[in-house]
């Protein structure tokens, strides 16, 4: 099972939010779940690449840089 995977299971379940409420994960992993999620979508959607990764670093008020470390993180 890859982070994505696990990560869509703790979301799913709950726990993912439970874990950082309680300290025993970082708040990053939130973060680039939520950045994922969102590229994806406009990805499914039928954004372009670039459009797709300049729109989600604008709302997020990150570098383009830092989605493509989130995305990355959430497939290795």
């Amino acid at each position: 099972m890859n982070r994505l995977d696990q990560v869509r299971k703790l979301t799913e379940t709950g726990e993912l939010n439970w874990l950082f409420s309680n300290g025993m994960v970082s708040g990053k992993i939130l973060m680039y779940r939520d950045m994922f999620f969102d590229y994806d979508i406009l990805i499914r959607q039928g954004a372009k690449k670039m459009t797709a990764l300049q729109t989600t670093a604008d709302r997020y008020k990150v570098s383009v840089q830092t989605i493509y470390r989130a995305i990355k993180w959430m497939q290795g």
